[in-house]
């Protein structure tokens, strides 16, 4: 059995174990390549292809991640023709990604009709971040078979799944690609006195950063550096990091000054312009997030919970922070890369609160997590240290990261597929005749608003998507509860949830839970008026009111409602009737699509 161990050992050890460990993550995140495009894709692809957004407007090729401008002349526009849906506020998401922007670019220049390609494309800038995080083990850790261990870890961790799976999380990978080069060329500049590194590893920051904002992570790493790598007088550790606080500096002036940035949507939280709410969500979601990345990824499940079970999940979760701490003592004690893992970790996590909780977020932590579980894995086989109790947590980590990881990794990569199809269903369930064209579609409920009001950009862009889009869309309200649908008259509705729209997070993109709608909030469009009639008492849509300016039965509008996993047509109720719409089990829908 030692010589079992033993031969593990060795393979981990061996200079080949890289090259071998990302071609299994390859294999492990193949399942991805029938994803086909979801949701973000659509618009990264009519950008780059035709150089025009949402609305027909011009767009520069590299700027696919200049989702909602936040102007009122856009926000008229989204909500006339019935894109941005009546509740929305006035969202603002501009992201300045060109760097994965241009790779988006080549995949509709090269294989403009193959979206598999483009996965594979993915699979490969994924690799390359496996091999990039071995070598950096490999330069810090001490323990050869450790430094393989840990590349095993960083590979398989199922968090990455969906940066590898989906095409518009793409960025978050190349963002720590650039990072980890980064990180790399200031150690070998600092401990080795290799001069390219001062000037590669601030241009490395600077790919991470204009691939994505995630990049900010890397400054983490490299703060932590200069506080615990490094030794002599703190003004020698300050000037190391001047140019990387410089790019990142340049960066941010850049980015607000061309007017990119976050504002009014309940998905994001901007910690320059909204202190206070970044450090309640700091608070809230960094405990869950790196619980999360030790033990079991609850964090992909952990936004959908009740409000209620928030501050019970916050304590448990720094519980286990605690219980980890105890158990990696030792380990920080005595080498000092291990406290750098541990601590650009911790300060890796911050940026990733700007958004919901999911383990997505923890692919910058997860390098110095993987590190600190292959540490305390190589500490439990010593021969000083080698007690039932550590031996045994060591096996079950390992375990969790390796076998079960690689299943979740494997099996959360093809999730898209899932969600793209559901569009599917509910594209190809909606009408699609030439009437269509001079029409309203009247949505009476919708399980999420992208299901019903993103037909408009799939339709006008992609052969997946075929068919006549209408002149208008009028999305009554979201929701996979079930809806009370009652006729007040020739021109009006109502629709009622009974907890209420807009409560889980996923239904904030395009609303901020800020921006209350209580009873009286009304919107006018030209066609047509809504009413918030009831409210719940946190200031979200309870009952709402829904009159259009021809009677219901007018040919000019097509009435659809959500039933199970499709869209059907809608009978109109009489005057003084009412019906009740079922709610939908996403999971159960999900589970059965192909």
């Amino acid at each position: 059995m030692t010589r079992e161990k033993g031969r593990w050992r060795v393979l981990l050890a061996s200079p080949k174990a890289p090259y071998v460990i990302a071609a299994l993550a390859l294999l492990l995140t193949a399942s991805s390549l029938g994803n086909g495009l979801l949701i973000d894709d659509h618009f990264h692809r009519m950008v780059a292809q035709d150089g025009r957004g949402y609305l027909g407007d011009v767009r520069f090729r590299l700027d696919q991640f200049a989702f909602f401008p936040g102007d009122d002349g856009f926000r008229a526009r989204a909500q006339d023709l019935g894109f941005w849906p009546w509740w929305g506020s006035h969202v603002k998401i501009m992201f300045l990604r060109p760097v994965t922007a241009a790779t988006h670019w080549l995949d509709s220049t090269l294989w403009p009709h193959s979206s598999w390609a483009a996965h594979l494309h993915s699979m490969l800038w994924y690799g390359a971040l496996v091999l990039a995080a071995g070598a950096l083990y490999r330069r810090t850790l001490a323990v050869p078979w450790a430094r393989g261990l840990a590349t095993l870890l960083f590979a398989l961790d199922s968090g990455h799944a969906l940066p590898a799976g989906w095409l518009a999380t793409r960025n978050m990978t190349l963002s720590v690609l650039f990072g980890v080069a980064a990180l790399t060329c200031q150690h070998r500049s600092r401990s080795d006195g290799w001069r390219p590194g001062r000037w590669l590893g601030p241009a490395a920051l600077g790919l991470s950063l204009l691939s994505a904002e995630y990049g900010v992570g890397a400054l983490a790493y490299l703060l932590a550096y200069a506080l615990v790598m490094e030794q002599g007088a703190w003004q020698k550790r300050a000037l190391g990091m001047l140019p990387y606080l410089g790019v990142g500096a340049a960066w941010q002036l850049v980015h607000r000054a061309l007017g990119y940035g976050v504002a009014n949507t309940g998905l994001y939280t901007d910690p320059l312009h909204q202190p206070a709410a970044f450090a309640a969500a700091l608070v809230e979601r960094a405990p869950v997030l790196l619980a999360s990345q030790l033990t079991l990824p609850f964090a992909d499940v952990a936004t959908g919970l009740p409000e209620r079970f928030g501050p019970p999940l916050v304590l448990a979760s720094l519980l286990v922070l605690g219980l980890f701490a105890w158990l990696f003592r030792p380990q920080l004690a005595l080498e000092r890369s291990q406290r750098w893992y541990a601590l650009g970790a911790l300060f890796a996590v911050i940026p990733s609160c700007t958004t919901f909780t999911h383990s997505r977020m923890n692919l910058f932590a997860s390098i110095g997590a993987a590190a600190l579980v292959a540490g305390f894995a190589e500490r439990a086989v010593a021969a000083t240290t080698r007690s039932l109790l550590t031996r045994t947590i060591a096996v079950a980590l390992v375990l969790r990261h390796t076998l079960l990881s690689a299943l979740l990794l494997s099996v959360n990569a093809a999730v898209p597929k899932k969600f793209a199809n559901l569009l599917l269903a509910a594209d190809r369930s909606l009408p699609s005749d030439p009437a269509l064209a001079k029409q309203t579609l009247v949505v009476v409920n919708t399980p999420h608003v992208f299901a019903s009001n993103f037909t408009i950009t799939m339709r006008q862009h992609g052969d997946d998507y075929p068919g006549t889009w209408p002149e208008r869309i009028r999305t009554l309200g979201e929701s996979v509860q079930a809806v009370q649908v009652r006729r007040i008259d020739l021109h009006t509705l109502e629709v009622e949830v009974a907890d209420g729209y807009l409560g889980a997070p996923l239904y904030h993109i395009a609303w901020t839970p800020r921006d209350k709608r209580p009873a009286g909030f009304t919107v006018e469009l030209a066609d047509s008026r809504f009413e918030v009639m009831e409210a719940t008492p946190d200031g979200r849509p309870l009952r709402v009111r829904a009159r259009f300016a021809e009677p219901l039965e007018s040919p000019r509008y097509r009435w659809v409602a959500w039933q199970r996993d499709h869209f059907a047509p809608f009978a109109l109720p009489g005057v003084g009737e009412g019906v009740t719409l079922p709610g939908t089990n996403v999971t159960d829908v999900l589970s059965k699509l192909d």
